[in-house]
């Protein structure tokens, strides 16, 4: 029926936000560690230190 296919709508979009929230944490944590491993980079660089990344 209408109903139910509105209802089997609804809790798609409610999974796909759901999923889309998931994804934006996996990116905000992938997105600190790249910056801690340039702070890094950086630091080693500005000290003299060779690093296995060119600076």
């Amino acid at each position: 029926s209408e109903r139910d296919k509105m209802e089997r709508a609804e809790k798609d979009l409610q999974h796909g936000a759901v999923h889309a929230k998931r994804l934006d944490i996996l990116a905000g944590v992938r997105q600190e560690k790249v910056q801690a491993l340039l702070r890094h980079v950086h630091k080693a660089c500005a000290a003299g230190h060779s690093v296995d990344t060119a600076c």
